[in-house]
């Protein structure tokens, strides 16, 4: 997609946002620099951010932080996940467009 847009893709994976100890100010800058550069914004195992709601503070604040973020970024925002089945209800409200892989088969190859 990045190719044929001709933008940057921006990779990070979804555990280096969510175990930061600055991680409003962490989630903020991935957010600004995807955007400064136009970059395809991709965040991979992000089912971290994707489950029901936990008793965890820590978990809360970190969702509340990434469902703020997702709310206003205007760019390309693309979740990887195996577990698309633990999808949380305030995340699916603001996808657009879900896709779905299926399983590889030697055929493919």
């Amino acid at each position: 997609m990045a190719e044929h847009l001709q933008q940057p893709l921006y990779r990070i994976a979804a555990g280096e946002l969510i175990h930061d100890k600055y991680l409003e100010e962490h989630v903020s800058n991935v957010f600004k620099t995807a955007s400064h550069f136009n970059a395809i914004l991709l965040i991979d195992e992000a089912n971290i951010f994707l489950h029901e709601h936990s008793i965890s503070r820590v978990y809360n604040h970190s969702m509340t932080v990434f469902l703020c973020k997702l709310e206003y970024y205007g760019g390309i925002l693309c979740l990887t996940t195996n577990h698309i089945d633990e999808f949380d209800d305030a995340i699916l409200s603001r996808i657009h467009y879900k896709l779905k892989y299926k399983d590889l088969t030697q055929e493919f190859w």
